[in-house]
């Protein structure tokens, strides 16, 4: 499970352009946070919206995705602090 998360925190700096990552990453990218967005595991879909909650440049249709999920540890994040 710790692999998963280092895989999913490296995605979302990369997507989301934390550190030295520039903001525009282009397609690639978010087509893998949509893939974590919709993996089959919650806590994946947990963690990716816990580290989302906030993104303002997060395509829309992932957040609100994240925002409808049938998990509460998924989709309680997103809903309390998401500016979308």
């Amino acid at each position: 499970m710790q692999a998963l998360f280092q895989l999913i925190v490296f995605c979302l700096a990369f997507a989301l352009g934390v550190g030295n990552v520039a903001l525009h990453v282009g397609k690639p990218a978010f087509e893998v946070v949509e893939l974590l967005a919709h993996d089959n595991v919650a806590r994946v879909r947990a963690i990716l919206a816990e580290e989302v909650k906030a993104a303002t440049h997060v395509p829309a249709h992932i957040i609100e995705d994240l925002a409808c999920d049938e998990e509460l540890i998924v989709r309680a994040p997103v809903l309390m602090y998401s500016p979308l």
